[in-house]
Parts: C-alpha cells; structure tokens; sequence
C-alpha cells in the first residue's frame, strides 16, 4: 500500500550524500554489551562520507554524482578501532569509529573530490576540515540525558577491537523518506575504484 500523504502536507525530501561504503560487520563486533538504547545501524548502511549535499533535488543529485564517478580514486584500507562521539556537542547521538591508520588517505581524497561535488549540486560547500569516520550506532532523539552519559560513559571504557577494512567503491546515498525498513540509508549509484 502507498504511503499516503494529507492534503497541504508536504512529503520530506530526502538527504542525499556521497560516501564510501564500509559494509564490513567486523565496524559492529565492539557494539557486543552496549547499553540500551543505543542501536546498531545495518552493516549495509556503513559508509564513509565524502560529500553531504543535503535536500537536493534527484537531478542535483545525479549532477553531483557525475562529478564524482569522473574521479580515478584507487581502493584503499583503513584500520578502524578509535571511537567519537558525533553530533550536536551538548547532546551527541552518534557513535563512530575513527581509523587508526590509513586516516591520511582518506581524510587527502574528501578535502580534494568534496567542494567539486557538493558545488555540482549546487549544496552549500562545507567548511569543516574532513573527519574520517564511520557511525556504527545511534542513540535515539528521545534517549534521556542519563541513558546519554551511560552510552558515552560504556564506550569510553570499553575496549574497541581494531579492525581493518577495504574501501573499494564509491556510492550516491539517499536518506530520509527514501529509504526501506530496517535502514537508514538506500545507495542510488555506485562505482568501483580503480
């Protein structure tokens, strides 16, 4: 059955981004006796990203994906095992992981590809420095403070094993109302690198 949308309501228009998928379960394995509510994401939903273009249009999109699959970008590994929490600073609700090594790599490719594809799109150009990471698990936007700090408190004392990931594609993400139950993110194209 068709969602159905009430007259005058207007239908939420997806984020789209551009990432490196890191479908690898071994980014969930440190999850193992987390507190509630903290929540896995699905492993197909691991990425990297490279370009957040917001609520653009699917013809901005696919703009910016054409920016982006022009680029001769070789496969790389990342050993991931660092944790950081992500977000709003008072209220962060997404737990990460940050690689250990390769992080040069990566951080080098999104500072040069992530202006060109953002641009192509007509997103506004970020001006933060690129953070290589990969969010592995969210609390949600009703979790109390308390439920917070016991998250934030868990993953602080808890010993996150390291574990080393290829990156071998580059993908157009979608968000929001776009995507199937049980994930958060559906890829709408993607590329090999090399």
């Amino acid at each position: 059955m068709a969602h159905v949308v009430p007259l005058g309501q207007a239908r939420p228009v997806p984020n789209w981004f551009v990432g490196f998928p890191a479908p690898s379960p071994s980014l969930l394995a440190g999850l193992s006796g987390a507190p509630a509510p903290l929540a896995a994401l699905a492993v197909d939903d691991l990425h990297l990203t490279v370009a957040f273009l917001g609520a653009v249009d699917t013809d901005a999109a696919l703009r910016a994906w054409s920016e982006a699959s022009g680029r001769r970008i070789p496969p790389f590994e990342l050993t991931f095992g660092e944790p950081a929490w992500l977000g709003h600073p008072n209220h962060p609700s997404a737990l990460a992981l940050r690689p250990l090594e390769g992080v040069s790599i990566v951080e080098d490719v999104m500072r040069r590809i992530r202006h060109p594809i953002q641009a192509a799109a007509g997103a506004p150009l970020e001006d933060r420095a690129p953070l290589a990471h990969v969010t592995i698990a969210r609390l949600p936007r009703r979790a109390s403070d308390t439920e917070r700090a016991q998250a934030e408190a868990w993953s602080r004392s808890h010993v996150w094993p390291a574990c080393r990931v290829e990156v071998a594609e580059l993908a157009l993400y979608v968000g929001g109302a776009a995507t199937e139950p049980g994930r958060r993110y559906r890829i709408d194209q993607r590329m090999r690198l090399g």
